[in-house]
């Protein structure tokens, strides 16, 4: 019997660390979808969408867990995946949005791309980083493919 405290214990600290992130730390999933949160997978497509102001980005989405939902900090970054543009980087305070699940959700966030005739049909690299304001941190990467929509292919690589 002496040993049941014991077994009680590591039940206990079992229970404690079964999923979740560990404190300080959150958890992000990189997708896409411009109205919903469409999950990415690796070398997917995803529409090249020229934009009202005349830029070119791909519609990005996120869902996390373990992060507050008000002043998060988005950093998101874009480089084609075989480095040959420079990273293009952009850092944004947003608010997002809570779920039925209890996970928060960012839907329709345009990643701008610099050059964007450089990285149309070729894989392209999308890292997000997710900082709330207790300085818990999530971060997530996809490497996908851009393709010209229906606006068009866009200028040449420069």
């Amino acid at each position: 019997m002496r040993r049941l405290p014991h077994l009680l214990v590591l039940v206990g600290l079992a229970a404690g660390c079964s999923g979740g992130a560990a404190p300080g730390e959150g958890v992000v999933e990189l997708g896409t979808g411009e109205w919903e949160f469409v999950p990415l997978a690796d070398a997917q497509e995803v529409e090249l969408v020229f934009g009202a102001q005349g830029g070119y980005h791909v519609w990005t989405s996120f869902r996390a867990e373990g992060l507050s939902a008000e002043d998060v900090m988005l950093e998101i970054e874009t480089q084609a995946a075989d480095g040959s543009t420079a990273p293009q980087t952009s850092r944004v305070p947003v608010d997002f949005d809570r779920t039925a699940d209890g996970s928060i959700e960012l839907v329709g966030w345009p990643a701008i791309l610099a050059d964007p005739g450089c990285v149309v049909d070729r894989m392209l690299h999308v890292q997000v980083r997710l900082t709330d304001r207790r300085g818990a941190t999530a971060t997530d990467e996809r490497y996908v493919v851009p393709h010209a929509g229906i606006t068009g292919p866009p200028p040449p690589c420069e």
